[in-house]
């Protein structure tokens, strides 16, 4: 029999599981909002392949990131000190104005106001990184972070998978008639609001500080202790082991999210369809990675690291398959294979840095590698953009290089067993 204990421990686990699976549904409809336009800016501005339409492009894909550099570095901050929910909430009534704003933007063909808009909206949308820390506040082990960091970014990949063919079809005005390249944002709009009254009606505080502090709301202190802990994880040998591999493959990676549709527009005069499939090919590979296999082959090799190092010898294999192949259906069947192995190096690598720090410093942490991704990437977007107006090839081998590069940095790190796997680390840590 039960007694009151055992019922008492049961219900916190289930609130525990139903918060968890709250989060992932959040991050969904978050990221739905996100990839909806993903279908209708390569068409908008790369059709023509004019100069001045690849500049936008490059703009908008770029802006957006920036923001999200920033939003992630000062919201991560204060969901460390204001919760998680409250943070949340304001992120997401943000997400919703920019949202509308761009709508309207694209609607009278104001692309100055748009890219300025684009970066508010990459701001707010860094909420993801509030997610992840709450994932981390009841998660109890490295094997519950990998696991539930990887189930995150299944419901990411979700949205991502939704997104695209959801702006598709909001766009298509053989669908209704009154439907245009505006119509999306105002969709993602409503699910901004949807995610919002969810947080404030289900959502359960996750954090617990540890010490009652005064809550600092200057921007300015905010900002400098955002930098402040960017600068200080840099500096700290340990932790610099992990962070700048990992964002040297998120580099690689986040170019091709921004190039493979537009490889297809300029390749195969790919249809805002087309790129969906896409988008939802790649996302159904990166499904199948963060659920089953990255765990199959955590328990095969007992290491993360030798799970990184095998997911960017196959991102480096599908990239070279993708330059050289002659056919749409080839080209697509690589994009899911590629999908499968992204996940198996980023949620690892991710898992790894968040596991050797602090409990109450998470929301930072994760702040910090996300931001400085997210500005690595803006300036590799636009580095990209420059290389595709010489050949659409180029964005593929950039993304070669720097996968080679993040893959030389994990060798020394790499081990048989986990457990000496987490003694290199841990000492490495130690001297930082």
């Amino acid at each position: 029999m039960f007694n009151w204990l055992t019922i008492s421990s049961l219900n916190v686990k289930h609130s525990m599981l139903f918060q968890v699976l709250l989060l992932h549904l959040i991050v969904v409809l978050t990221f739905i909002g996100l990839a909806l336009p993903f279908a209708i800016f390569p068409i908008l501005f790369i059709k023509n392949n004019s100069a001045h339409g690849l500049i936008i492009y490059s703009l908008i894909i770029s802006t957006y990131p920036l923001g999200q550099a920033l939003g992630m570095a000062i919201f991560g901050y204060l969901s460390d000190t204001h919760g998680r929910k409250k943070i949340l909430q304001i992120t997401l009534m943000g997400a919703l104005i920019t949202f509308i704003l761009s709508g309207v933007f694209i609607a009278h063909k104001y692309y100055f106001l748009l890219i300025v808009v684009r970066f508010f909206c990459g701001a707010f949308e860094g909420n993801v990184v509030i997610a992840m820390a709450a994932i981390s506040d009841i998660s109890s082990s490295i094997g519950d972070k990998t696991k539930w960091f990887g189930r995150i970014n299944i419901a990411l990949t979700m949205g991502f998978l939704v997104g695209p063919l959801l702006g598709s079809i909001c766009s298509n005005k053989n669908i209704v008639s009154y439907f245009t390249y505006s119509t999306p944002f105002f969709v993602a709009a409503i699910l901004s609001f949807c995610t919002f009254i969810l947080v404030t009606l289900f959502f359960v505080e996750t954090f617990r500080q540890r010490n009652v502090v005064k809550s600092n709301t200057d921007l300015y202190k905010i900002l400098k202790n955002s930098i402040k802990n960017i600068s200080y994880y840099l500096t700290k040998p340990g932790m610099k082991a992990l962070l700048i591999p990992n964002l040297i493959i998120t580099a690689a990676v986040d170019i091709l999210y921004q190039f493979i549709p537009v490889y297809l527009v300029s390749k195969w005069n790919a249809t805002s369809a087309i790129i969906a499939l896409s988008v939802m090919v790649l996302s159904t590979g990166k499904i199948f990675g963060n659920g089953y296999f990255i765990n199959f082959l955590l328990a095969k090799f007992s290491s993360s690291v030798i799970c990184i190092v095998m997911g960017l010898g196959a991102i480096i294999f599908c990239l070279l398959g993708l330059i050289g192949a002659k056919s749409l259906p080839v080209f697509l069947l690589l994009v899911l294979v590629l999908g499968v192995f992204i996940p198996i190096s980023i949620t690892n690598s991710i898992s790894l840095i968040s596991s050797f720090t602090s409990k109450y410093k998470q929301g930072s942490i994760l702040s910090v590698a996300s931001s400085l991704r997210l500005l690595i990437g803006a300036i590799m977007c636009n580095i990209a953009a420059v290389g595709h107006h010489l050949s659409p090839k180029i964005p593929f081998l950039i993304s070669i290089v720097f996968s080679v590069i993040a893959l030389l940095l994990f060798f020394p790190l790499m081990k048989k067993s986990s457990s000496n796997e987490n003694k290199i680390i841990y000492k490495k840590l130690e001297t930082g």
